[in-house]
């Protein structure tokens, strides 16, 4: 944006963003209406700030493999999360190749059938299990509350095992 004329104050940028974990394309527009580039965030991102604009960079992306050794690199286990429920499973050959550690089995949304399934793929491609309630934050509906998914108490034990093999 500076080189195309419209500089911004980082630090203003990091003030508008306020405790957010991260800083989007919303607060660049926010800050680029309140330095008088654009007239409303809707006109950054139609004429800057959109994945078509001049002004867009892209994020970084990983493959899958690049992806598993950044968290085997950093002492951890690569794990893919709820399959079922993403609809992802058809990367799992892909990612075994790639060393997945584990899949996810136990989530509020798989059902019974689903977690028989998942037990299944894991034993298949002798793949850890793991599981979770989801939770982001107190009042998000869209996931489980802490503790509303019954885990089997061997899961953690199996895990750890399999990080120290690492």
């Amino acid at each position: 944006l500076s080189g195309m004329g419209m500089p911004l104050e980082w630090e203003h940028v990091l003030a508008i963003a306020g405790d957010a974990s991260s800083i989007t394309r919303p607060h660049i527009a926010h800050a680029m209406v309140e330095a008088g580039h654009v007239g409303n965030i809707k006109e950054a991102f139609d004429r800057y700030i959109s994945n078509q604009g001049p002004a867009y960079v892209n994020r970084l992306r990983l493959t899958m493999s690049e992806a598993v050794s950044l968290l085997h690199g950093a002492g951890g286990l690569a794990l893919m999360a709820h399959p079922a429920e993403s609809k992802q499973s058809h990367l799992l050959p892909s990612l075994v190749e790639a060393g997945l550690d584990g899949i996810e089995v136990y989530y509020p949304k798989h059902t019974p059938l689903q977690q028989a399934e998942l037990l299944e793929i894991a034993a298949h491609y002798q793949l850890a299990v793991s599981g979770g309630s989801d939770f982001h934050s107190p009042g998000d509906p869209s996931h489980g509350m802490l503790g509303s998914v019954a885990v089997p108490p061997d899961v953690l034990g199996k895990l750890k095992s399999r990080m120290m093999a690492r």
